[in-house]
């Protein structure tokens, strides 16, 4: 296997790396941020005794806020990870690989 053929190989995993660890970074940030949402919700419903119209207006905007998180911090990443949209490229993987590590800079460009 050529010297190219490697790097090129090292920087398809990195990128497969690089949007699994941000589908996991998706996920807690979707929880963390939807159970914080949802108490916010809960708290502005006991105080303020919403009417019914009140309640459901409360209820969808819950799920369209808890819609947009789930389709950007989740589906979008694995989207990416799984080719089915296109991700970063190979010259962007190693700009980040250079600047996360000075002492191989533009030796990957």
């Amino acid at each position: 296997m050529s010297s190219f053929s490697e790097i090129q190989l090292k920087l398809e995993q990195f990128i497969k790396k690089y949007y699994t660890s941000k589908s996991i970074k998706g996920s807690i940030l979707f929880f963390a941020i939807g159970l914080l949402y949802l108490i916010i919700t809960l708290l502005i419903e006991h105080y303020l005794w919403l009417s019914p119209s009140g309640r459901t207006l409360l209820f969808w905007v819950f799920v369209l806020v808890e819609s947009i998180l789930f389709i950007r911090l989740i589906i979008f990443p694995l989207l990416k990870l799984f080719n089915f949209k296109q991700g970063i490229s190979e010259s962007e993987a190693s700009k980040l690989i250079g600047s996360h590590f000075p002492e191989v800079s533009d030796k990957l460009l």
